[in-house]
Order: structure tokens, then C-alpha cells, then sequence
């Protein structure tokens, strides 16, 4: 775009100029378009459309017209052309109405930069924002890694119910682990109720048996054949044993194996004993045909 030459004379609106007709629109038109502070496209145009038909008197009116030519030249105006555009309608009007667009167009700009500062510190808020939001994800899920990580395991808690134990409530796999050393201490020694049933069925303990592995012995010993509990609740019931005797010399030692044939051979009983159902039903089929033939002879 041409850009004004201070040798080709004085561009400025006189008063003179401003008297006539075409001056006094000249600047009713540079006003209208120019006093909102920006330029459009169809307000440039229209200034171009008048300014071909304008007389070329006015130095004013020959300068607007040699800029706007060469920037509408490629039929396109960019934001740097707007506001050279701009800086030049302002030097043509007067210097009242120089000033009016000088400070519309100096609110113009700072608005724009206060929109874009407003946007700027959105975008750096959500930004924030965001790495925040990203930071919460990220701790959330180390949190929930380390209570993982000491979550106590199933076989932990499967061993402190075994031993009698109970976990507090949110407790670790450290506080388990200490929970089963404690308990450990304390349940070293077989209770005499356990010693009743090793004598019961003649069993020797390895030397580093306490009460957990007891129980392992005992859960194994009867899931492998239930008649081994019902012996053992045999005995109690013969014996009056309601369970709160705890001398293990109440019980003779290995008397299991007397007791567990009595329930096997109960069993066997049952299964291979005369039935004496069938004998009945058969006396009374018996019975009936006696009288039938009775009553013929008769």
C-alpha cells in the first residue's frame, strides 16, 4: 500500500475545503465509518465507491483514493492495511475530528488487548486447571497403589482366623504380619482340649506343633472320612463329655479306633441288616391269603 509522501503537499481537510460540499461529506463519511474505531470491508468499499466520483480538487480526496486503489488491489485487506487505512483517514480529517477516531480507534485497541489478556488468562486458568485436575488423577492413583500394596493377603487373613486373631479395620500387610507374630507367641501351646483328641486317636504332635497346626491336623484328619467327628461325638456322648472338662487324661489313649468301629459298623448295619419291613408286608400278604382260602373251603 502507498503510504503518504510529504513532498507531494499537505493532505490535511482545510477549512476551506471543509466549506465546500464535497469536503463537508468527505468528512460526514470518514466520521461514520471511522468513529466505532474499526474498519470493515463494506466500509471501505462504499468510501471507495464515493471517493471515484469525488472531484480531485481536495488533496484529501486524491490521497484516499491512491491508498485505497492500491489496497483493495489484490481484493483482500488484512489487519495491518485496516489500521494503516486507519491512521491515514485520520490525518486527512481536521484536527477535532482527528481526535475523536484517534481515541476510538485507541479503545478499540486497548478492548482488544483487554479481550485478549481476558483470554489469555482464561486459557492459562483452564491450563492450570487442567494440570490440577491431572496432579488429583496422579495422587488418587498412587494412593490407591499403596493401599493396594498394603491390602494384608487372603492366605494373612485366612492365617489370623485360623489362629483366633482379628485384624483391626483398615489394617496393613505390616500390621497383619505383626497381628500373626503376636498371635503366633501366644498360641504356642496345644490346649488341653486339643490333647483330648490327639489322645483320643493315638497322635504324637511334631515338636513344633501349637494350636494353629492342631487345627490344620484336625481339619485335614476329618475331612478325610467324617466318621472320624462322628466318633469323637460318639465318645462325648457315651462319656457325658459336654465339653468343659479339659483334663486330657479323661480320654484313654487311642480309644479312637474302638469308637470309629462302632460308627462303622452301625453303618454296616443298616446297609446289610434284615428288612424287617419286608418281612411284615409279606406276613400280611400271608395273612390274607389264609383267609381267602378259608373261605372256600368253607
Amino acid at each position: 500500500m502507498a503510504e503518504f509522501n510529504s513532498k507531494t503537499g499537505r493532505i490535511t481537510l482545510t477549512k476551506a475545503h471543509v466549506a465546500t460540499d464535497q469536503g463537508a461529506r468527505l468528512v460526514d463519511l470518514l466520521l461514520e465509518i471511522g468513529i466505532d474505531g474499526e474498519l470493515t470491508d463494506s466500509e471501505l468499499l462504499r468510501l471507495s465507491d464515493w471517493l471515484k466520483s469525488a472531484p480531485s480538487e481536495i488533496p484529501a480526496i486524491r490521497h484516499l483514493r491512491e491508498i485505497l486503489d492500491d489496497a483493495l488491489q489484490d481484493g483482500v485487506l488484512s489487519k495491518d492495511e485496516k489500521e494503516l487505512l486507519h491512521k491515514q483517514i485520520e490525518r486527512t480529517l481536521p484536527s477535532t475530528e482527528r481526535e475523536r477516531l484517534a481515541i476510538a480507534r485507541k479503545n478499540l485497541a486497548a478492548l482488544a488487548k483487554e479481550r485478549d489478556d481476558a483470554a489469555k488468562e482464561a486459557a492459562a486458568e483452564e491450563k492450570l486447571k487442567a494440570k490440577e485436575k491431572e496432579a488429583a488423577a496422579r495422587a488418587l492413583e498412587r494412593i490407591k497403589w499403596e493401599e493396594e500394596k498394603n491390602r494384608p493377603t487372603e492366605p494373612q487373613l485366612n492365617y489370623i482366623r485360623r489362629l483366633g486373631g482379628k485384624l483391626k479395620e483398615k489394617g496393613t500387610r505390616l500390621d497383619a504380619s505383626l497381628l500373626i507374630e503376636e498371635l503366633l507367641k501366644t498360641n504356642r501351646t496345644i490346649t488341653p482340649r486339643q490333647w483330648m483328641i490327639l489322645r483320643f486317636w493315638d497322635k504324637t504332635p511334631d515338636a513344633n506343633w501349637g494350636k494353629p497346626e492342631v487345627s490344620q491336623w484336625m481339619d485335614d484328619f476329618y475331612s478325610e472320612d467324617e466318621d472320624h467327628q462322628l466318633a469323637w461325638e460318639l465318645f462325648k456322648e457315651e462319656n457325658g463329655e459336654t465339653g468343659i472338662s479339659k483334663d486330657p487324661e479323661l480320654v484313654t489313649l487311642g480309644c479312637g479306633s474302638e469308637y470309629l468301629k462302632k460308627i462303622k459298623d452301625k453303618r454296616n448295619s443298616g446297609k446289610n441288616g434284615p428288612n424287617f419291613l419286608g418281612f411284615f408286608i409279606l406276613g400280611l400278604i400271608g395273612l390274607g391269603i389264609w383267609i381267602f382260602l378259608r373261605s372256600i373251603i368253607k
